[in-house]
């Protein structure tokens, strides 16, 4: 697996994770990842784009489930 972004709350700007940094370890890092939400990041060529962590992704779509459907895809 190879670094990843996330976006850190704590300087409300993207940061590169490594897989060591990971879950119980984002404190040692100081970093306090949004899982919820949107954040405005510029391009390398300086254009804005919109983006939301993949959880806040999951969840919407997860949303869209009601008991009957889960059981005919189960």
């Amino acid at each position: 697996m190879g670094d990843f972004v996330v976006w850190d709350r704590l300087t409300d700007a993207p940061k590169v994770v490594t897989p060591d940094q990971v879950g119980r370890y984002f404190e040692e890092a100081n970093i306090d990842p949004a899982l919820r939400g949107t954040c405005m990041v510029r391009t390398v060529d300086g254009k804005g784009v919109q983006v939301r962590p993949v959880f806040d992704l999951i969840v919407e779509y997860l949303q869209n489930f009601d008991p009957a459907t889960v059981s005919e895809i189960t």
